[in-house]
């Protein structure tokens, strides 16, 4: 009497350890650009509709001053990025439109009514002074100290006070990334036909980045980029 054959068993292929770790990792936790917090920055004026701060101070979310007027502070970029708007005016309750592309700013300025401006978002880190009682906002500790971390946006004479001057930073020494310096910050009084305003200014200086700040400002351009 002639035996059944059973069935040839199925070859089982166990992943590799490495593999299977990074895809449940992956799957586990993935971060993208809509899952960052950043913070605002913003240089107080007099017409500015929050008690935080005065007249050019920098103030962190409208709600903590963290550089004084009339002083410097030492800050370092995590990025900078530059595009175009339409210039409608404050008292136009239009919402302006916006390029991302020198391409894209030729049309935008040929079928706009507005003027269109260059302008950009500063991400960059600020220290926290030694005298400082309010440490709300320094919440991130790099190296030895701690630092509020938030986004700036400029245009005009404080996008030429800022952005240009990273910008020719840049260009004249190749290699160099934003966050590989510190940058001094202040503000400065502008007049014009009887109106003033506070402006944003930056200069690069030669104190050192710690490495942690570098590193931050790596992993942070990777999930904004």
């Amino acid at each position: 009497m002639s035996k059944t054959k059973s069935p040839p068993k199925a070859e089982i292929v166990k992943p590799e350890k490495a593999e299977l770790a990074a895809d449940t990792e992956s799957a586990r936790f993935t971060i993208s650009r809509d899952d960052i917090n950043v913070s605002k920055f913003n240089v107080k004026q007099n017409s500015s509709g929050y008690d935080a701060g005065s007249s050019g101070s920098l103030v962190y979310n409208m709600e903590t001053e963290v550089v004084p007027p009339n002083t410097t502070s030492d800050i370092i970029f995590v990025d900078i990025k530059k595009y175009w708007m339409e210039d409608v005016g404050y008292e136009n309750d239009i919402k302006p439109r916006i390029a991302e592309t020198e391409e894209e700013a030729k049309t935008l300025e040929e079928e706009s009514e507005f003027e269109v401006r260059k302008c950009a978002d500063l991400t960059f880190l600020v220290p926290q002074p030694e005298d400082c009682e309010d440490d709300s906002p320094f919440t991130y500790a790099l190296g030895d100290k701690n630092y509020a971390f938030g986004k700036m946006f400029v245009w005009k004479g404080a996008y030429r006070g800022t952005y240009e001057k990273i910008a020719t930073f840049l260009v004249t020494n190749l290699n160099a990334e934003c966050e590989d310096m510190c940058w001094t910050f202040r503000t400065v009084e502008q007049e014009f036909k009887r109106n003033r305003w506070m402006e944003p200014r930056v200069e690069p200086c030669n104190k050192p980045v710690p490495q942690e700040a570098k590193d931050l400002a790596v992993r942070m351009r990777a999930i904004l980029a």
